[in-house]
């Protein structure tokens, strides 16, 4: 186990390096007070709320982000890893993210082929459920060791932490990422530098 736990954390490693450290800090403000939250107007609660957790959504635009409850549903009966956005609609390298990397066709195809994507909205206080426990979307970025924005969460389909990838992405990099854990290389113990030279597991 410590042997793959330094193998992903090298991904975290290399893209930092790699221009990945663009990054906005979650706010305070941002992450404690429940009275902020309903201190917004109806308008504003509309915006945040952009994924739904409604299936049927899904299946009639599979190109659309999973609500959190749900994904991890079709992650277990899909078997598929799990990417988790977490991101803030005052984040400007969120928004980055969604035009530079994730909108290009190729990772768009490749990570809703084999992956489960679901979007976290961090301002967010709605109560969800994750292992048996329960948090409000601020608080499950916060168990999941988010600390700057834009983030990303790999998981298994049973819901096991792989890496948290912390920062801006540029899409070449994404691909090899997603290449590297859909392939399981982690799992084999493959280092991350290796797959970069050979783009194999082998």
């Amino acid at each position: 186990m410590k042997r793959i736990l330094l193998i992903v954390l090298s991904i975290s490693m290399l893209s930092l390096f790699a221009g990945c450290d663009n990054t906005e800090k979650v706010k305070p403000d941002q992450i404690s007070t429940t009275k902020a939250i309903e201190k917004k107007s109806d308008i504003e609660k509309q915006k945040t709320t952009k994924v739904k957790e409604d299936r049927t959504v899904h299946k009639s635009n599979p190109k659309e982000w999973y609500g959190f409850q749900e994904g991890l549903e079709i992650a277990a009966q899909d078997n598929k890893h799990i990417v988790i956005d977490f991101y803030a609609d005052w984040c400007k390298w969120c928004k980055v993210m969604e035009e530079k990397t994730f909108s290009v066709p190729k990772v768009e195809k490749y990570l809703f082929e084999n992956f489960v994507p679901i979007r976290v909205n961090t301002e967010l206080n709605d109560q969800i459920t994750f292992q048996g426990k329960t948090f409000s979307k601020r608080q499950l970025s916060g168990a999941f060791g988010v600390k700057g924005l834009p983030s990303l969460a790999f998981l298994t389909s049973k819901q096991e932490m792989v890496t948290l990838i912390p920062g801006y992405i540029k899409e070449d990099k994404f691909m090899k990422i997603l290449k590297y854990i859909s392939k399981e290389c982690y799992v084999k113990q493959i280092p991350f530098e290796n797959f970069l030279q050979n783009d194999d597991c082998k």
